[in-house]
Formats: C-alpha cells, sequence, structure tokens
C-alpha cells in the first residue's frame, strides 16, 4: 500500500552557512514541522515535473521552487530536496557547486562578507537557474544558426528530399527555443510577482528578523536590486528566444514558397509538354486518316502533301495557342 502523501519519503541534503553538506530522508511532514510550513506549501514539491516555478515567503523560510531546483531557506540553513522521476537535474548540479563556492569564499563576488545566508543562497539558486536557461538558450541559438546554413546550402543545391529533412531539424528547434522561452517567461512571471509584494520582499531578511530587526515594508533595496537584475536577464532570455524563433519561422514560411514556386513551375512545364503531346496529336490525326488504305482520291493530286502537312501543322498550332491560353487565364486567377 502506498503511503499517504505526507508520509512520502524524500531524499534531502543539508547545508549549513558554512558548506558543510550532509544528505538525509524526510517525509513530507517532517519538512513541514521542521522548517514552519503548511501542508498546503509542500504539496506540488515531490512532483515529477518542472511545476509552475514560484517563490513562497513564510515566517522563518523562503521556499524557492523553480524546475528542479526545490529549496527551504532559512537563517543558517537549507535544504536541497532530490525529486525521484525528473529528467533533468542541471540547474541541482549547478546550485550545489556555485553555492559551496560562495560559503567556502571559493570564488570572487564582489560582494560584502557580511551578508546575510538567506540572500546568498537565494542568489545562488537564482544565478543557478539563469545561467541553466541561458545556456541552453546559446546552444539552441549555435544549432539554428548550424541549421540555417545546412538549409542554405541544400537549397542551393536544389535537392527538395534534403531540404524538407532541413526544414524539419529547423522547426524542431524552433520547438526548443520554444520552450526555451516559456520556461524563461514563468521565471519571469515569478520574479515580476515578488516584485510587486513589498512585504513579502521585506519579510527575505530571515536573519535580521531572527535577530529582532524586522524590515519595514519599504525596507528592501537590498533584495529589489537582486530581484530586477535576474528579472532583466530573464526577459533578455524571452526576447531573444521569441525573436530567434521568429526567424525561424519566417525562415520556414520562405523556405516553404520557394518550395511551393519550384512544385508550381514543374507542374506548368508539365502542363506545356501535354499541351504541346495533345497539339502532336491533334496533328497527326489528320495523317493518321490520310495513311487509311481506302481510296480518298487525294492520291493523284499534285497539292494533296502539302494541304495536309500545312493544315495539321496549322491545326495543332490553334490547339497549342488556345490551350495555352487557357493555362494562362488559370495562373492569372489563382494569382
Amino acid at each position: 500500500m502506498a503511503p499517504l502523501n505526507g508520509n512520502v519519503k524524500m531524499q534531502c541534503t543539508r547545508c549549513d552557512q558554512g558548506g558543510a553538506a550532509t544528505t538525509t530522508t524526510l517525509s513530507k511532514a517532517e519538512v513541514a514541522s521542521e522548517y514552519g510550513l503548511s501542508a498546503r506549501d509542500l504539496q506540488i514539491i515531490n512532483l515529477p515535473s518542472q511545476g509552475f516555478p514560484h517563490i513562497l515567503v513564510r515566517e522563518s523560510t523562503i521556499l524557492f521552487h523553480i524546475f528542479d531546483l526545490r529549496l527551504l531557506i532559512q537563517a543558517d540553513r537549507l535544504l536541497l530536496l532530490h525529486i525521484d522521476g525528473l529528467a533533468d537535474t542541471t540547474i541541482s548540479h549547478v546550485f550545489t557547486y556555485d553555492l559551496q563556492n560562495k560559503l567556502r569564499g571559493e570564488r570572487a563576488l564582489h560582494k560584502p562578507t557580511s551578508e546575510a545566508f538567506e540572500l546568498r543562497a537565494l542568489e545562488a539558486a537564482l544565478a543557478s537557474v539563469a545561467a541553466g536557461l541561458e545556456a541552453e538558450y546559446l546552444f539552441a541559438r549555435d544549432d539554428v544558426g548550424a541549421a540555417l546554413r545546412e538549409l542554405d546550402a541544400q537549397m542551393a543545391d536544389k535537392e527538395e528530399v534534403s531540404v524538407h529533412t532541413g526544414l524539419r531539424a529547423l522547426l524542431d528547434m524552433a520547438r526548443r527555443l520554444a520552450d526555451i522561452e516559456q520556461r524563461a517567461r514563468l521565471v519571469r512571471g515569478a520574479l515580476q510577482e515578488l516584485l510587486r509584494e513589498d512585504r513579502d520582499m521585506a519579510d527575505l531578511y530571515l536573519t535580521d528578523k531572527r535577530r529582532g530587526r524586522r524590515h519595514a515594508a519599504d525596507d528592501h533595496d537590498e533584495v529589489e536590486y537582486l530581484f530586477e537584475a535576474y528579472f532583466r536577464a530573464h526577459d533578455a532570455v524571452v526576447q531573444e528566444a521569441s525573436a530567434l524563433m521568429a526567424n525561424v519561422h519566417r525562415t520556414a514560411d520562405t523556405v516553404r514558397s520557394v518550395l511551393a514556386n519550384r512544385r508550381n513551375q514543374i507542374m506548368v512545364l508539365e502542363t506545356k509538354v501535354e499541351i504541346a503531346m495533345l497539339s502532336m496529336a491533334a496533328a497527326t490525326v489528320v495523317a493518321g486518316w490520310y495513311g487509311m488504305n481506302t481510296v480518298n482520291f487525294f492520291e493523284e493530286s499534285v497539292y494533296a502533301f502539302g494541304v495536309i502537312v500545312a493544315s495539321s501543322m496549322l491545326g495543332g498550332g490553334v490547339v497549342w495557342m488556345v490551350l495555352l491560353r487557357r493555362l494562362r487565364n488559370i495562373r492569372r486567377k489563382k494569382a
């Protein structure tokens, strides 16, 4: 029998202010009790999906849930949740590495060493998410550039089968870009929601709150600057991915138009050949009649051959001109 939702066990990593990490197993009920959260706050924390990015601010805990990165941050420690079934945990790995560097002083951050632990952890989490999305976008942009160059070469070779293959690859990359753009838009929305809530931003100073120095609703400049910086970073990914995706779709539309034009030209050529064959057939009918083994009173005529040849060519030419004019009229109506 499966355990109740609150009793589901989760692999977790605890990390303190010095960067020391320990691995443990906790149930959702134990996490909620230890970190002062309600069951509703943790309802979807263990779902093996990218989920809907959000950041919740509670009295003594910040719940950070963006893609595969699930964190509970307090004034002097944090808990990283490892969710089974996630296809991609790159952001979590980047966060773990970056946070340890921050806490152990292995990277120059241009930040005062007295910066609160929760803000350092929050910045490391936001930086990891931004770095992951930016890396995905850059890889996709390089792949799109290579695909466009290959498609240009295929168009020059006029190999329609290879062009269709390149076009399908390009549209697959457009779907990748759409996914990146959507994910960056969701993170941007989560940050924008926090930027609108002055009280939540002031409550993010957990260390000061623990020391009895609760910030006023308008006293949150450092946090606001932090969120604004990453809001702009994700907005840049959204704008660049949207622009590149629009370029891909325009290119795909252009290629489709060129291919359709080529097919139309081939169809017109085939139609003209068929008209020519029909004209020749009309001309040879007379010759066929004349060549029948029946008495037709033209055998002894001096002018019979010339008259028949001329009339056959004239008849074939008339059929040719009439059908070509009809073809031009049809093309004008479609245009």
